[in-house]
């Protein structure tokens, strides 16, 4: 039998001493290999708000990055930053490099940021727990930041509009915020406007940024509506030395997803361009006075659509149809998308200049435009009714007619016979006397007169205002002939016309050359017209005798202009009172 030996107390202490020896080294050198550690802000969490990563690598990193893509099974990186720096302290040095992740969760629950591998060190693993947002607040109470998505409709037809708002709500002070752009596939997205404003929320007042959206699904389906996402800044703590200078902590809140069901257009628009609004109109406008139309004169008529929840690229070209009484010459359509408070407003503009081709009277068919009432979803109709037009002969006026029109004068038939007044020798006395005081005061006032022509002489008149903006007119209209832009110079006319005859300008160039009393000019004004809107072979237009003729037009001064003359009233006026 064995017999145990017994052990001494002291040989127990040197043992201990032995295995501390031995384990210290490793302890020191576990100590020194966690060079890569890494923390949150916060443990726990809301849903839809984010949280702050930070790593920290002791010792000399180079310019790789630990790799961040196994966070990405729970979480969003929002944004990444990196700051090396380097501390000498008690004769040493140390330098670190720290990264700072704000980071998303995707979903509620327990959740657990796994290590981190750089350089062969690996950080600390972090658990942390986010609240659903049922649970995140208590009964009656709102978060100080939060969002808020709005859909007008959940069910809509192929590119009717949706309206989108999203709003950032907020009882702290924020600074630097922005959104995250919208994209939808299969859709077409227009911003609408972005408004600020203040909000009181059970008894808390929130600032708000509203943001809202158009948006057209091009095909039918389902349509998602992705997260948007709102990044800002808190406001910096001003107690803190040199606060104003930096920035508080980011603050991150995503906005919620929606579906919307597309479908087609119903069977009621079959045959007819499709047009999804709320309200569409139909209104005309013409260029001038509908009672003084003439074969060959052209005027100009602009109808314009509007259509509300519709860009201007929406809306269809309008049939206006043809007719052997008249012909039309359009111009390119003016598109443009105005943005209101219920989104957008598609305005299409079709103008076209209207050329008579006989006397008489012109009917001018309805125009007619199918549109579906989102609202009442129904089909409806915006026109324009029948329009009768009265024109009169054609342009080529006889020399007589361009005369400018005179005081109107009653035809009178003198008496065949004139009984002569009887002779009286006091009557012929006083013949005598009148014409000698008549001839003594001309002498008078001529001479009078005499010294004031030679001071009026001398004195130089300021030039004719009126004169120099004619002179500016007329190189506008050389300038278009030169360069063979028949159209702009009929137009610079016209406007010439309105500075020399401003109190009715003509609105057409045969009216002009009425009224001037020119029948050169009116013979140049019908072939330029008839080099216009002729159909076939036009005559050519010497374009150097019409503008000869335009500026000795523009040197001789209007009946306004002449000096000393007023206009002469008729010899004998008509009575009103009738």
């Amino acid at each position: 039998m064995t017999q145990a030996v017994p052990v001494k107390r002291w040989q127990y202490s040197a043992l201990a001493c032995r295995l501390i020896i031995m384990i210290a080294p490793l302890l020191c050198i576990t100590a020194a290999s966690a060079k890569l550690t890494a923390k949150l802000d916060r443990t726990l969490i809301n849903e839809n708000e984010s949280v702050q990563l930070m790593l920290r690598f002791e010792g000399q990193a180079d310019s790789s990055n630990p790799d961040f893509n196994v966070l990405q099974t729970d979480f969003d990186v929002v944004s990444r930053s990196r700051q090396q720096q380097y501390n000498w302290s008690n004769g040493r040095g140390q330098s670190y490099t720290d990264w700072t992740l704000s980071l998303m969760p995707r979903r509620a629950g327990a959740l657990i940021i796994p290590s981190l591998n750089y350089l062969g060190d690996v950080s600390n693993a972090l658990q942390m727990r986010v609240r659903s947002a049922k649970n995140a607040t208590t009964s009656g109470s709102k978060p100080a930041i939060f969002t808020e998505t709005l859909v007008e409709k959940e069910r809509v037809y192929v590119q009717e509009q949706i309206l989108l708002t999203q709003r950032l709500c907020y009882s702290l002070p924020l600074t630097d915020m922005s959104l995250t752009p919208l994209t939808i596939e299969g859709a077409t997205v227009q911003e609408i406007a972005q408004i600020p404003y203040q909000k009181r929320i059970d008894g808390v007042e929130y600032s708000v940024i509203e943001v809202r959206y158009a948006i057209f699904p091009q095909n039918s389906g389902a349509l998602s509506i992705p997260k948007q996402r709102f990044n800002a800044f808190q406001a910096p703590n001003m107690r803190q030395f040199g606060g104003f200078l930096q920035r508080g902590n980011q603050v991150v809140r995503t906005t919620s997803t929606k579906k919307i069901e597309v479908v087609e257009p119903p069977k009621q628009m079959d045959g007819y361009p499709w047009l999804p609004s709320s309200q569409v109109e139909l209104t005309e406008i013409w260029s001038g006075d509908l009672g003084t139309l003439r074969v060959g004169e052209p005027i100009t008529r602009s109808i314009t659509v509007t259509a509300a929840g519709l860009t201007g690229a929406q809306i269809h070209p309008l049939k206006l149809g043809t007719s052997p009484d008249y012909r039309l010459y359009p111009d390119q359509a003016q598109i443009e998308t105005r943005k209101t408070d219920q989104g957008t407003l598609g305005v299409r503009i079709e103008s076209m200049a209207m050329v008579p081709n006989r006397a008489g009277q012109i009917r001018l068919p309805p125009i007619e435009l199918v549109w579906w009432n989102t609202r009442t979803q129904r089909t409806e109709r915006a026109s324009i009714d029948s329009r009768v037009l009265e024109i009169a002969t054609g342009t080529s006026l006889p020399e007589t007619s361009i005369l400018p029109e005179g005081p109107r004068v009653e035809d009178r038939t003198l008496p065949r016979t004139l009984e002569a007044p009887p002779s009286s020798p006091l009557l012929m006395l006083s013949l005598v006397g009148n014409g000698l005081l008549l001839c003594l005061t001309s002498f008078l006032f001529l001479r009078t007169r005499g010294p004031a022509k030679k001071i009026q002489r001398g004195v130089k008149t300021p030039p004719d205002r009126n004169a120099l903006t004619r002179k500016q007119q007329l190189k506008r209209i050389r300038d278009f002939a030169n360069n063979q832009d028949l159209v702009m110079m009929r137009s610079a006319i016209l406007d010439w016309a309105a500075i020399l005859l401003p109190e009715s300008p003509p609105s057409t160039l045969q009216a002009l050359a009425a009224r001037l009393g020119d029948s050169a000019l009116a013979e140049h004004f019908a072939l330029l017209d008839k080099n216009l809107y002729s159909e076939g072979l036009a005559s050519d237009v010497d374009l150097e005798k019409l503008l000869s003729q335009l500026k000795q037009q523009s040197i001789q001064p209007t009946f306004a202009e002449r000096a000393g003359e007023q206009p002469l009233k008729p010899l004998y006026p008509k009575n009103t009172s009738r």
